[in-house]
Parts: C-alpha cells; structure tokens; sequence
C-alpha cells in the first residue's frame, strides 16, 4: 500500500474509530485484537506457547503490545535454535527445546515435510487426505519430553507468574494434568 493510501486510511480509521485493512487480512487483524484483548482483561503475565515453530506466535504477542513473559516450547532443533536467536534480543522470551507428554522420557519425535505437523505421534491421514503430502515423516529424531506440570513448576519458580496462558499447537499424546495450573488458569478474573 502507496504512503498516501495509507495515511488516507488512517485518517478515516481514527476519524470513525475503525480498521480499514486490505482484503484477507481481516481474519488476522481480527484474532490480533481479540488476543490482546483477552490478555489484557485476564491480565495475563506469562504466555506458554507450545508448538512454537519459528515464533509466529511470540512474534504475535510482541506485535500486539504483551510484554509480558514468552515460555516457546519447540522440539525441532533447527527451530530452537531460530528462537533462542529471536529471544537473545528479549529478556521476557525463554525457549525450551523439548517435547511435552505425559511422562519425562526421552522419546521419538517425527519431523514431517511441512514441519507444522510434526509430533510425537506418527501421522494418519485418515481423516485428512488432504494434507498426505506434507504430513509425513521426513525425519525422526530423539527429542527430550517433558511434563507440563514440570515445565509449569519450574517457570512459576523463576518468574512468579499469576496468571499464565497456555497456547497449545501440537498433535501429541498429551493431556494437561490436574497439577498443571492451567484447567483453571483463566476461569474467573478474581484469584
């Protein structure tokens, strides 16, 4: 968008109190504002995001505002790696380069061609025939595994956090257990 479409735009945005964006990008303005909505009402002070990938999600955050503190779990050691480079920058962002389960275990992890579907599990594309291509194994490798009551124990020690998130983007045969602070982290503002 030209300079002056875009100082059009925000003339008219500030003068009648709205977004005007390009075509395809209300879905994403639209889950921007809501997030930063939502965190500000819950007063969310840390964000655990799990199947971080590259960042997108903490990139997010930081993009909205949140300063809080950024928990980025991502098993793929490449992808650890580009998200310890990103949060040398940001002392509120730590990164863990390791799976969540059910049990600390070392463990298979699958890399998938489109490594969005990467897992613990192997894939099935039973359900999903469209994605057959990009959801299979390229590549296995061992991945540390961990808890999430583990990882939650030992962040809520570090940083003394009130009112965690948990964001969650994994194909995995995890459940969050009752220990793990989150089944009620956001149930009612009051704590």
């Amino acid at each position: 968008m030209s300079s002056w479409k875009r100082t059009v735009s925000k003339v008219i945005g500030d003068a009648f109190k709205v977004h005007i964006v390009r075509k395809g990008r209300a879905g994403p303005l639209l889950e921007e504002d809501t997030l930063a909505q939502f965190l500000h009402t819950f007063e969310i002070d840390c964000v655990f995001d799990v199947g971080a990938n590259a960042g997108q999600y903490a990139w997010m955050l930081r993009r909205i505002g949140y300063g809080g503190a950024i928990v980025s779990v991502e098993p793929i050691p490449t992808l650890a790696r580009l998200l310890r480079s990103a949060a040398a920058k940001d002392r509120r962002w730590f990164v863990e380069a390791e799976a969540l389960s059910d049990v600390d275990s070392n463990m298979t992890f699958n890399i998938m061609k489109n490594n969005v579907f990467s897992s613990l599990k192997l894939p099935s594309n039973v359900e999903t025939p469209l994605f057959e291509n990009m959801n299979r194994v390229v590549e296995t490798i061992d991945v540390k595994a961990t808890r999430l009551e583990d990882l939650y124990d030992r962040y809520q020690a570090q940083l003394q956090f009130r009112r965690p998130f948990l964001k969650m983007e994994t194909i995995s045969p995890w459940r969050a257990g009752r220990d793990s602070g989150f089944h009620a982290s956001v149930a009612s503002k009051a704590s």
